[in-house]
C-alpha cells in the first residue's frame, strides 16, 4: 500500500491505540483537519466502509499491515492522487484498453455486477497488463498485454 508520510503517521498512531485526533495532533504535530483527511484517505485506500467512526477505526487497525506500506510523496502516489485535498483513484488507460473493455462487457448481461480493474506495469514501462477481476468469483481475465 502506498501512503503519504502523514497517512503513515496517522495509521501508525491508530495501530498503537491512539484514536483521539487531539492526541495524534500533539504527538505528530499534524493539524486535526489534516488527520481527518488522512483518515478518509486511509479508509478509501483500504476499501473500508462502516456505519460509525469507531467501526471505521477498528476495521482499519485490523486490516492495515504496516509492513506492507511504502511511504511516498503525494505527487508520486500511484493510482491515488489528490485533487483539491480530495483523494481520488486514477487509472490511466489507452484506447486499446477501452476497446478491450467494450469487447469484454458486450457479453455481460448483469448490469449491476461488480468488477475490479487491475493495471500492472513496471516503472520503466517494459510491460503493461490490464486485467479485470469478477468480484464474486475472483476470476481474473487478462484484457491487454502490451510491451512499453
Amino acid at each position: 500500500m502506498y501512503l503519504t508520510k502523514e497517512e503513515f503517521l496517522v495509521l501508525s498512531a491508530r495501530k498503537l491505540g491512539i484514536h483521539s485526533r487531539e492526541e495524534i495532533s500533539q504527538k505528530f504535530k499534524l493539524s486535526q483537519t489534516s488527520i481527518a483527511l488522512c483518515d478518509n484517505a486511509l479508509y478509501q485506500k483500504y476499501g473500508i466502509k462502516a456505519n460509525s467512526t469507531v467501526e471505521l477505526k477498528q476495521k482499519l487497525v485490523e486490516i492495515a499491515d504496516l509492513k506492507k506500506v511504502e511511504v511516498v510523496d503525494a505527487d508520486k502516489m500511484p493510482y491515488f492522487e489528490y485533487e483539491n485535498d480530495v483523494l481520488v483513484k486514477k487509472i490511466k488507460i489507452t484506447k486499446i484498453d477501452v476497446l478491450a473493455l467494450l469487447d469484454y462487457f458486450q457479453y455481460v448481461e448483469d448490469e449491476k455486477k461488480e468488477y475490479e480493474l487491475i493495471l500492472n506495469e513496471d516503472a520503466s514501462n517494459m510491460y503493461r497488463i490490464l486485467e479485470i477481476k469478477d468480484v464474486e468469483t475472483l476470476e481474473k481475465t487478462k484484457l491487454t498485454s502490451e510491451a512499453g
